[in-house]
């Protein structure tokens, strides 16, 4: 059994794979910007984001050689689920 962690946090990702018994198989992380077109805005591209996350995943899995995911935790900015 192998476990998933996902941080989409506010400037980057970062996904890590782990044992079931808590050892780190394998991480990736990927950075994007937050625009700020206005002094009291700030705004991300959802897309670009959640296809980063998605390839910070996919690179972790490849890395921790493995086949399935049994689990996936997830932490994100914001009321963003």
């Amino acid at each position: 059994m192998q476990l998933a962690g996902l941080d989409i946090g506010t400037t980057g990702c970062k996904a890590s794979i782990y044992s079931a018994a808590g050892a780190l198989l394998a991480s990736a992380s990927r950075e994007y910007a937050v625009d700020v077109p206005h002094p009291t805005w700030a705004e991300q591209d959802a897309e670009l984001v959640w296809r980063l996350a998605q390839d910070a995943l996919g690179e972790a899995i490849v890395a921790a050689e493995i086949k399935e995911v049994t689990a996936v935790g997830l932490s994100v900015q914001g009321e963003a689920v």
